[in-house]
């Protein structure tokens, strides 16, 4: 499984949202989005064509990827999915 902590591990600087974005793109993503979803958002089985990164900015997202399941809270390490992974 590559779900990984970004090389710069906790995120101290959650509420500065240009150095968050400056800090992706070190890390090479070159887009960056601001997502919001409501409490107990559920999403089907899918893929990516690229590379994804999750910051949890609030809340909590919890993520099943070959039939392991992890939550990650706010404040914690970028998530980082690679593009090759497939749903379980």
């Amino acid at each position: 499984m590559t779900v990984e902590p970004a090389s710069w591990g906790p995120i101290p600087y959650l509420t500065n949202l240009r150095e968050l974005k400056r800090q992706l793109q070190v890390e090479g993503f070159t887009k960056t989005l601001v997502w919001e979803d409501g409490p107990a958002v559920f999403y089907a089985d899918h893929t990516h064509p690229v590379e994804t990164a999750y910051v949890i900015l609030e809340g909590e997202m919890t993520l099943t990827v070959e039939d392991r399941t992890r939550a990650y809270r706010a404040g914690g390490a970028l998530i980082r999915l690679s593009a090759e992974l497939k749903p379980s």
